[in-house]
């Protein structure tokens, strides 16, 4: 269904008071989401959101519409994959201060840009302590380790997305004294940060974002 008329069931459905219009429109945005922790065994990828709302179509490329439909709903569950996806998909320009598309301007409703706060907090300081905690080895004799170390995981640069499984390319750019210690610290350096998106938007864990919102089975595909 475009965007476009899930939006006109929902303000005809409110306006009229037509729970029929309003529940479709509910149903369409949050078809086939389900939030879903990031060390879950059902994915042997990294988890990056697909598409926000496969039961919509003609949205703008980076789901402002859908997220901004969404607040005005109330529908606060799927809110923080949402903004996720928006992170890692969007320049941080865009999300400030909106973009051009189909000859409009899409730009974040004023409640969603206080959430783009949140989540740009979570995920400035994880960059942050990544730059801190990520270091050669003791035992490492390859001055590139270090170079390497900055290239993908500098504070000030975002080569890779904030939430991806050690990628089995980097063993060759790090010695092996180095590469278990840092695997191992990275991954459980991004679970923390992982665990610390729901809380960022008012939930306790992921697992409460699961189980909150209008829609108990609500369900978030990651893919």
């Amino acid at each position: 269904m475009p965007i476009s008329v899930v939006s006109a069931f929902l303000h005809l459905g409110e306006k009229y008071a037509i729970p029929a219009f309003v529940k479709e429109a509910k149903a369409k945005l949050c078809c086939d989401m389900e939030p879903t922790s990031i060390t879950s065994a059902a994915f042997g990828t990294p988890p990056l959101p697909s598409e926000l709302s496969p039961g919509i179509c003609d949205s703008d490329p980076h789901n402002f519409q859908v997220l901004n439909l969404l607040q005005e709903m109330g529908l606060k569950t799927p809110i923080p994959l949402a903004m996720y996806q928006c992170f890692a998909t969007c320049p941080l320009e865009s999300i400030a201060n909106g973009y051009q598309f189909m000859g409009s301007t899409c730009s974040l409703s004023l409640a969603n840009l206080r959430s783009s706060i949140r989540m740009k907090d979570v995920l400035d300081n994880y960059r942050v302590r990544l730059a801190k905690i990520l270091c050669r080895s003791p035992n490492c004799i390859v001055p590139d380790c270090t170079l390497n170390i900055h290239r993908l995981w500098s504070e000030d640069i975002n080569v890779v997305p904030p939430f991806c499984y050690w990628r089995s390319q980097w063993d060759n750019m790090f010695c092996k004294s180095c590469v278990s210690g840092l695997k191992a610290k990275r991954d459980a350096e991004m679970d923390r940060a992982w665990n610390q998106i729901p809380p960022a938007f008012g939930f306790g864990s992921w697992a409460e974002v699961k189980k909150s919102g209008d829609f108990p089975s609500l369900k978030i595909r990651l893919g």
